[in-house]
């Protein structure tokens, strides 16, 4: 049984190390390129985006993770308000997406490894795979270290991998204009004003969308945090106002200096930078910028894998999966789900040596791993409305304003919201599909895949009546000491290890 000085053991992160994690979760500026290639409109797309999908999933991920704040997560949140199957069910989408949409930001750290040694390289899809195995490989050993580490790096990884190429994207726009040159977009009132009556156009809204993914994730770390109640919300704000004006600023300075027909979503940012290298004459600085991105996209993706591995961990605990799954070794890293989750990302990127074309490739695993998120938030915007129904005594020191209404506006908003932006990402951009067949083929891709990750957590479920509940593992709330609650000791350094191997159990 966890006790008090256990609980005040596990909590290793510091409100600054927190906000990188959320910076680092959220995908931000490196979906800059595909936000730019949008054109002028894509800025109107961005802050659309970050109204209608990152404040309401921030304030109602904030009144979830306060009311409930435990290792869970979306599953407790979903579990409490709809019972143990649905809350499998969003855990193992926001799982899922994860699983997907890594290896397509990995292919694009690939893209960005091969400018500093061989640029050719960028669109081989065997280096691609390469690539995303050995990254994936690297990160599972990483977070084998323990999440105080994984906070440490997130917070090199987002210095590497967002403001680094952020600055450079800024100074060089900034130099372009300043030679009196004239800026390769037209910025007016025309051209801003997204076009609404263009389903294939507003269909890039989906890639601004996903950059504001994933926020929630940050509620797997509150237990490690000193001060829950007044650092969490901080760290989701600052985050989540960082990621915004980075990926504006960005983007309009790619606007500026890239041509549209240079402006590449698979190569990502670099792509961007060594173009105006290239114009500046000084592309031998372009291999050394390109490396340090590698290094800090290979660091920076730690916490997001961590975090789903605990959500999933939580949900093995609760005997939807599995015993072997709970296990934890001597750091506390949830040891199986890593495994699991870097063999899993290894398979699916195999994608881009099966599919020819690197760019459509990357486009279907997209769709597919943000339209599993998207129903994943719909079940999270139902709990929030239902648990204020079911459970209104429950204490939310975070809440959304405006009791009931207030509550209706911003979970109901984001659950049509939502809907909406499902139905319109599987409409394909022209410039990527051109044709019929393209876009039979992203249906098939990513709408059958889509299909088959909703049914597929019903079928390898292993909670079977009550027989489930001699596996589940509950202790003791440290801070409360007659409530139970879902096990959030999974990094506890005085729960009993076991000596061979190194694995760690609950008593």
């Amino acid at each position: 049984m966890a006790t008090s000085d256990a609980a005040q053991k596990a909590k290793t992160l510091s409100p600054f190390l927190l906000t990188f994690m959320v910076i680092a979760i959220l995908a931000g500026v490196s979906n800059a390129p595909t936000v730019a290639l949008a054109g002028p409109q894509g800025i109107a797309l961005t802050l659309i985006a970050a109204l209608v999908v990152l404040v309401p999933t921030g304030i109602i991920s904030a009144e979830l993770g306060s009311g409930w704040p435990h290792d869970g997560g979306v599953y407790l949140w979903v579990r409490e308000a709809f019972g143990p199957r649905l809350g499998f069910l969003a855990v193992f989408l926001q799982w899922a997406m994860q699983m997907i949409n890594t290896p397509t930001a990995l292919s694009g750290v690939a893209a960005i490894a091969a400018y500093s040694f061989a640029p050719s390289l960028r669109s081989n899809n065997w280096y691609i795979f390469a690539v995303i195995v050995a990254i994936i490989w690297a990160q599972v050993w990483l977070n084998m270290l323990g999440v105080r580490n994984v906070g440490r790096y997130a917070t090199i990884g987002t210095f590497l991998a967002a403001f680094l190429p952020s600055v450079l994207v800024i100074i060089l726009a900034a130099v372009f204009l300043g030679r009196g040159n004239a800026p390769q977009a037209t910025f007016d009132l025309a051209t801003m004003i997204p076009d609404f009556g263009n389903i294939a156009g507003l269909s890039l809204l989906i890639g601004a969308i996903n950059a504001f993914l994933g926020i929630e994730l940050a509620a797997y770390f509150i237990r490690r945090l000193k001060n829950p109640k007044k650092s969490y919300p901080m760290a989701l704000f600052v985050g989540a106002i960082v990621t915004v004006v980075l990926l504006v600023i960005v983007s309009v300075g790619i606007m500026v200096a890239v041509p549209e027909k240079n402006i590449n979503v698979l190569n990502g940012i670099i792509e961007s930078i060594s173009y105006m290298f290239k114009d500046f004459g000084i592309t031998w600085i372009t291999p050394i910028v390109a490396a340090l991105m590698t290094v800090g996209w290979l660091v920076r993706g730690t916490n997001t894998q961590y975090a789903v591995a605990t959500g999933m961990l939580a949900a093995a605990r609760y005997g939807h999966l599995p015993k072997a799954a709970t296990r934890v070794n001597r750091k506390s890293s949830p040891i199986t789900m890593l495994i699991v989750q870097g063999t899993v990302i290894s398979l699916i990127g195999a994608v881009y040596v099966i599919v020819p074309n690197v760019q459509q490739a990357f486009y279907m695993l997209f769709v597919l791993a943000v339209s599993i998120y998207l129903v994943m938030y719909l079940l999270m915007y139902a709990s929030a409305i239902k648990l204020r129904y079911s459970q209104p005594d429950v204490e939310r020191t975070i809440k959304v304003p405006g009791g009931m209404v207030g509550m209706w506006i911003v979970a109901g908003g984001g659950f049509a919201v939502t809907v909406f932006t499902l139905i319109i990402g599987f409409v394909p951009p022209a410039q990527l599909f051109p044709g019929s067949g393209g876009a039979i083929t992203l249906w098939l891709i990513a709408g059958g895949g889509l299909v088959l990750f909703i049914v597929l957590p019903f079928i390898i479920d292993r909670r079977r009546g009550a027989d489930a509940e001699t596996h589940t593992m509950i202790v003791q709330d440290a801070a409360a000491d007659d409530e139970l609650f879902l096990d959030d000791t999974s990094d506890f350094e005085t729960a009993e290890v076991i000596e061979e191997g190194g694995d760690q159990k609950s008593e």
